[in-house]
């Protein structure tokens, strides 16, 4: 073992000693490089998958509002549809009515032709009556 007080030995251990430190050193900044380039790609992973989240969420308020302009939509078309049954149906009960009231002023009008033909038959007979009385 040499002694310490030897300056040539103290010196290269020194130096030894110094040249040790730069390689900790160079290996630190080294790591320390590493780290932040870890930190910098987990923060951009990250901003990635907020960004991709955001996205999603998007994607999802839009399909829902689509949902719920189908469901407005397709209770539109319902309520279309029902009133169009209803005017269908109250066309068809104004058509049974008319045919009804059709029906019926032609019985009217049967019954006031059966009455004005029985008028006028016996008015006939009454002057056919009169006639004979006054030429008899």
């Amino acid at each position: 073992m040499a002694k310490m007080n030897d300056p040539d030995e103290a010196h290269r251990m020194t130096q030894e000693r110094v040249t040790k430190l730069e390689k900790d050193k160079e290996q630190a900044e080294r790591v320390a490089e590493a780290s932040r380039k870890n930190e910098e790609n987990a923060k951009r992973l990250a901003e990635n998958e907020r960004a991709r989240a955001e996205e999603e969420r998007g994607r999802t308020v839009e399909s829902r509002k689509n949902e719920e302009n189908a469901k407005r939509l397709a209770e539109k078309e319902r309520a279309k549809a029902e009133e169009e049954r209803a005017r269908a149906e109250e066309e068809r009960a104004r058509t049974v009515e008319s045919r009804k009231n059709e029906e019926s002023a032609k019985r009217l009008a049967e019954e006031e032709k059966k009455k004005r033909l029985e008028a006028e038959a016996e008015v006939r007979e009454l002057r056919a009556r009169l006639g004979l009385q006054g030429h008899g």
